[in-house]
Order: C-alpha cells, then sequence, then structure tokens
C-alpha cells in the first residue's frame, strides 16, 4: 500500500487525465441535465487535463499540498462548464485540507497507518462542502451526490480502517450513490441514464484509490445513450474568472437575467469563478456585462449551447481577444472568443495569455490583439510557441475596432487558413482612428509639438491632429475616415468621453450608414472604425 506523497499525487492525475480523455464521449451521451447539450465528459476532461498542466513542471518530491493546489488552481483556471467548474471546486476543497496551515499537516505525517485515511476523508469532506456551497441551487441526483456520499463513507472507514479500506469504500459509495441517481432526478429517469458528472466523480476516486494501490471494489456503471431532443437550443454559457468581485450582487443580477444551472466559486484572494446558462443573446450580453459591474474580469467566455453540440464540443480554432470594457468584452465573447483584459505589463501579458492558449484545448489559435503591446506579446508566443501542437495565428490587429471587424468573421468550423485570412483582410480593411488626451509631451512631422493635456487625433499608428476639445478633434478623424465612404462606423467611447459626443456624431452620417457604439476603458477618449 502507497502513502500519499507527492508521486502519489502525479500518478493520480496522469491517471484521470487519461481516464477521462478515454471515456469522455461515453459520458457525453449520457449529459441531459442540466442542459442536454452532450459536453460533460469533455468539459470534465478539459478541466483535469488544465489542472495536470500545472502539475507537469513540478518535482515530485514537492509538498503534497502544493501539488494538489497547483492541481485545483489549474482545474479552476481551465474550467469548463457547469460539471468542470464543480470539479474544479471540489478539488480546491481536496487540496485545502493538505496545506501546511491545515491539520492534518499533510498526507506524508508519521501518525501510523491511520494518518492517510484521516487525511484522505478529511479532504473528502471539504471537497463536498466546497462544491455544495458553490452551486446556488443544488439538486439531489447528480455529482454533489455522488460526492457526498463518497466523503460521508470515507469519513466513516476512517474512524478504524487505514487507507485502503477508507477508498474503498469511498468508491463503493461513489459508484451506489451514481446508479441511484436515476431514480432519483425525473429527467435522469425519462432519459434511463445516470447522471454524467456523477459518472466522472466517480473516475477520479477510482483514480484515486489505483494511484495509491488500493484495490477497486468490482461493479459496473450501466452506460447507455440518453433519449433526447438533439435540436434543442439552450440559451447561451458564460464563464468567467473575476478578480475582486461582489458574488452575491453578482448573483442577484444574473438571476434577474434568467440565470440557471449557477455556480459561483469565492476564490477569497484568488480569482472567483462564476458559471451560469441564460436563455437568450440579450441575456448573455447583460450577463458579461453584470460580471464586468461587479468585478475585475481576468477572463471571460460565452457559448451557445446546442443539444449534441455543447460548449465544450471540440472548437479548431479557438480564438483569443485581448480588450477592456464591458460592451467589447461582451461582442468579443458573444462572437466567440475568450477574453482577456488588455495591460501594459508585457510579463504579466504573456503568462496570461500562454496560460490561456493552453486551457482552451483548441488544437489551433487564433488571437486577436487590441494595440501595438499586445500584438508584440502575441507574435512572440507565436514565433516560440510551445504550448500546443498545432499553429497559433496572430491577426495584426492594433486598435479594437480592427478586432471587432475581425472578430465578425471568425468561424470556428472552417479551416485555419480560411479563418485566418478572412480574419487578417477585415481587420485590415478597416480604416482605424482615435481621440486621446497627451498625458506627457510629444511632437512628430506632421503636428509638431504637443504638451501634456493636448487632444491628439491619431489615425493608424500616427498623430495627425492635434487641438484642444475632444469634440473637435474627434470631429476631424471621423471625417478623415469617412471621407472615401462608409457602410458601417463603429464608436469605442472611453472614459473621458464627452457626453452627447458620438450621438452628435451619429447624426452627421447619411441614413445608409450603420452605426455601432460600444463602451471601453482604454487610455483613448473614442475610438472610431470606418468600413
Amino acid at each position: 500500500m502507497s502513502r500519499f506523497t507527492g508521486e502519489t499525487v502525479k500518478r493520480w492525475v496522469a491517471d484521470i487525465v487519461d481516464t477521462l480523455g478515454r471515456e469522455r464521449r461515453n459520458i457525453d451521451e449520457l449529459n441531459v441535465f442540466p442542459v442536454a447539450d452532450a459536453d460533460t465528459g469533455t468539459n470534465m476532461y478539459f478541466t483535469v487535463r488544465a489542472g495536470a498542466g500545472a502539475v507537469r513542471d513540478l518535482a515530485a518530491d514537492a509538498p503534497v499540498g502544493h501539488l494538489l493546489d497547483a492541481f485545483a488552481v489549474g482545474a479552476m483556471r481551465g474550467a469548463r462548464g457547469n460539471s468542470g467548474l464543480i470539479l474544479g471546486v471540489a478539488l480546491q476543497g481536496f487540496a485545502r485540507a493538505f496545506r501546511a496551515d491545515a491539520a492534518p499537516a499533510d498526507g506524508e505525517s508519521d501518525g501510523g497507518p491511520g494518518a492517510d485515511a484521516a487525511a484522505i476523508a478529511e479532504a473528502l469532506e471539504s471537497a463536498n462542502a466546497r462544491a455544495w456551497e458553490s452551486v446556488t441551487e443544488p439538486v439531489n441526483g447528480t455529482m454533489l451526490t455522488v460526492l457526498s456520499e463518497a466523503a460521508r463513507a470515507a469519513s466513516g472507514a476512517a474512524t478504524e480502517d487505514g487507507t485502503a479500506a477508507v477508498l474503498a469504500c469511498c468508491v463503493d459509495a461513489a459508484r451506489t450513490a451514481l446508479n441511484a441517481t436515476e431514480v432519483q432526478l425525473g429527467v435522469l429517469t425519462r432519459a434511463h441514464v445516470v447522471d454524467a458528472g456523477g459518472v466522472g466523480v466517480l473516475r477520479l476516486l477510482e483514480a484515486l484509490a489505483r494511484s495509491l494501490d488500493a484495490p477497486v471494489p468490482p461493479g459496473s456503471v450501466r452506460f447507455s445513450r440518453a433519449v433526447t431532443d438533439t435540436e434543442t437550443e439552450y440559451g447561451y454559457e458564460i464563464i468567467g474568472e473575476l478578480g475582486a468581485a461582489d458574488t452575491s450582487r453578482l448573483t442577484a443580477d444574473l438571476v434577474r437575467l434568467g440565470g440557471t444551472s449557477m455556480v459561483v466559486a469565492d476564490g477569497g484572494e484568488r480569482a472567483a469563478t462564476v458559471h451560469v446558462h441564460v436563455p437568450d443573446r440579450d441575456a448573455a450580453r447583460g450577463g458579461v456585462e453584470a460580471i464586468n459591474r461587479y468585478g475585475t474580469i481576468r477572463r471571460v467566455r460565452v457559448s451557445s449551447l446546442v443539444a449534441g453540440r455543447g460548449a465544450a464540443a471540440d472548437k479548431d480554432p479557438g480564438l483569443i481577444a485581448v480588450s477592456n470594457g464591458s460592451g467589447l468584452t461582451a461582442t468579443f465573447a458573444l462572437a466567440g472568443a475568450e477574453v482577456l483584459p488588455s495591460g501594459k505589463d508585457p510579463t504579466s501579458m504573456v503568462r496570461q495569455m500562454r496560460e490561456t492558449i493552453e486551457s482552451l484545448g483548441a488544437r489551433d489559435v487564433v488571437v486577436l490583439p487590441n494595440s501595438p503591446i499586445t500584438l508584440a506579446v502575441a507574435l512572440d508566443i507565436q514565433a516560440r510557441n510551445t504550448i500546443i501542437d498545432g499553429q497559433i495565428r496572430v491577426i495584426p490587429s492594433r486598435s479594437d475596432v480592427q478586432s471587432l471587424a475581425a472578430a465578425a468573421v471568425f468561424d470556428d468550423t472552417a479551416p485555419l487558413d480560411t479563418v485566418t485570412a478572412a480574419m487578417t483582410d477585415a481587420a485590415e480593411a478597416t480604416r482605424h482612428g482615435e481621440v486621446l488626451v497627451a498625458t506627457t509631451a510629444g511632437c512628430n512631422a506632421v503636428v509638431g509639438s504637443w504638451q501634456a493635456g493636448d487632444v491628439l487625433g491619431r489615425i493608424d499608428a500616427t498623430v495627425r491632429m492635434r487641438g484642444r476639445r475632444v469634440e473637435e478633434i474627434a470631429g476631424a478623424v471621423l471625417a478623415e475616415l469617412a471621407g472615401r465612404g462608409a457602410e458601417l462606423v463603429t464608436f469605442v467611447r472611453g472614459e473621458a468621453c464627452p457626453d452627447g459626443l458620438v450621438a452628435a456624431l451619429a447624426d452627421r452620417q447619411g441614413p445608409d450608414v450603420e452605426i455601432t457604439v460600444l463602451d471601453g476603458s482604454s487610455d483613448s477618449a473614442l475610438q472610431i472604425g470606418v468600413e
């Protein structure tokens, strides 16, 4: 019988990734709750695979708590769907019991044969508590029930028995609970299946037992294809990672938008994560704006939920957009992008972009930068790609309005070369300019010198106008951009944009010109794109 060491953790992680990788399609076919979108197995697989990526380069002799914490953090960062997020939260709870400040300290204590047994039982109780707390409306007959019964059995066995007995009781209880889910939840009964997420929990526990060389009790789970209406649409899924967040007010807003299947995991000093299903595009846009309103977005994505092709259906290529502002974030997310906030620190941008590329799970990835800084970061990552087996393609967009044009033609079902050619053409065909207030003095050959506080008009990358009023320079920038004709004009308002300015500029356009207005939070008072 093995002890619970760092080497054990690494074996467990490798085993569960391999197991879910082999079984994810079978688990997908069981998926009818909370949405019959056939993606639970795929969601859970990509979640644990992201966790495995965070553990891969850590030494096997590292403390157990450190390895488990990395696994949980990576899983949360790459969590997909309702089941993936609940699994990530459970792994957080499991890891918490092995932190240096927890009791018992870790699985390598000298407490005799029962030391690992007690630690694992406590970790499962912690995992169960965290998972139930994260779901706003928990339901019996789901993966929560399977985890709960497993934790209860482990706690009962840990008082007298060793680790092997604890894990045997845990796995046996999980399998019994899983088989009972078919009669506990009406939607499962009608489809003649057990809960898909519960299968993932059982496989996680079986892998844990194998990693410790504990015998896995014999038994079976009945796999059969769920009977569902594969043409039904189920709205949209939003999943976002936030920094500081007012999760109670966010939850209330999402409920008002018709949000269901909601999981809100408050990470404390770490990122909070939210997952919710909403009924339509308007609610999805409102949900992203609520996330932006009540928290600092670190990343967010929106996926259409269609039975038979869920949010985690293999998408190739994947899309990443870098942007700020609630309107921009929602628009990019609804176009199928995973949205990262832009920043001025290249080091943090490199780390965040690399993590996101890996967690997408796509063979190929397309990146939409929004500034010269993020473009340089993305091109460097592309040139040094060791993250994915496929290709990273960077669209040369230097502004939000160019990225918006490119995102509008993104198609994750088309070949990579076709997609990137269309997106590049769209970005390059968008004439773009911005109005900004200078923060330092400067000069160029076009306008001469300027001082801090002057209002500048920049077209492409060159300052071409200088003045004292935002309204004056905005009118001049728009006149030059639209001078050769316009079918679509996009305005992205910054915090320094005067009230009423965009409406006044829009009124100057002809009746056949389509106007789009979005809120951003860049250094520009106003960005303008003309197509």
